[in-house]
C-alpha cells in the first residue's frame, strides 16, 4: 500500500506527486520520461468547484488503494478499451482474450502517469491514466475503479473531462434532464445575442420621407 500521508504534502507544493516501482508496469514500452516499471502518481489539489485541498483526500487514497490492489484487472480493461478505440484496425483475430489484449497494448504504449482527480463518487476518486504512444502523442484514459469512462488525448482527459464524469455520476433520467437544461440555456444565450444592424437593410427599412433627413 502506498500511503499518501507519508509524503507530507502541503499547500505550498506546486504539485502533489510521487514515484514508486511496480512490476506490473515493467513490460510497457519505454517511456521518454521514466524508467521501466515507474509508477508516477499525480494528485489533483482541488475539487470540482476549484476549492483547494489542504491535504490529499480520503477518496483519493481509496482510488490509489483500489488501483494497487487490482492492477491487472484495471490495466486489462484499459487495454481492451485502447484496442477498440485506437488499434482496432491493426489487431489480428489472434487477440481473443483480455490477457492477449494487455500484452498487445504493452508493446504499443508506455505508462506515463496515474492521475488521481479531485472529483469523486461513493468516496472513490476518478482517475486519468496517461499512456504515451506514437512518439509525442499521449492518451488519457478516464477511469473509475476498474471501469473505463472515456479515452481522449491526454490534455483533454486531464483538463476537460467534466461531461463524461458528470454523465457517469448521474442516472439516465438525471443526465437527460441535465442535457435538456443545457440545451435551453444555449437557446436562451443565442436568443440574447444582439446582432449588429446591417446598414443597407436598415436604410431600406426606413420610411420614404426619412431618406431626406
Amino acid at each position: 500500500m502506498f500511503l499518501l500521508k507519508k509524503h507530507n504534502f502541503t499547500t505550498n507544493d506546486s504539485e502533489w506527486s510521487f514515484e514508486e516501482h511496480l512490476d506490473s508496469l515493467v513490460d510497457f514500452a519505454q517511456s521518454n520520461y521514466h524508467l521501466k516499471g515507474t509508477f508516477c502518481c499525480v494528485l489533483e489539489m482541488c475539487d470540482d468547484n476549484n476549492n483547494d485541498f489542504n491535504k490529499p483526500q480520503e477518496f483519493q487514497q481509496n482510488a490509489l488503494d483500489y488501483f494497487i490492489a487490482n492492477q491487472e484487472l484495471v490495466l486489462s480493461n484499459v487495454a481492451v478499451a485502447i484496442i477498440n478505440q485506437v488499434y482496432h484496425e491493426n489487431v489480428s483475430n489472434e487477440i481473443l482474450s483480455v490477457a492477449d489484449a494487455l500484452s498487445f497494448v504493452k508493446q504499443k504504449v508506455s505508462f506515463e502517469s496515474f492521475n488521481i482527480l479531485g472529483t469523486q463518487k461513493d468516496n472513490y476518486s476518478y482517475s486519468v491514466i496517461v499512456f504515451g504512444y506514437e512518439d509525442e502523442h499521449d492518451l488519457g484514459v478516464i477511469t473509475y475503479k476498474d471501469r473505463v469512462i472515456a479515452i481522449r488525448d491526454a490534455d483533454t482527459a486531464l483538463f476537460d473531462w467534466d461531461d463524461k464524469i458528470l454523465q457517469d455520476k448521474l442516472t439516465q433520467e438525471e443526465w437527460k434532464k441535465h442535457l435538456e437544461e443545457e440545451n435551453k440555456r444555449v437557446v436562451q444565450n443565442v436568443a440574447n445575442i444582439q446582432l449588429p444592424l446591417d446598414p443597407i437593410n436598415a436604410k431600406q427599412s426606413r420610411k420614404w420621407w426619412e431618406f431626406w433627413k
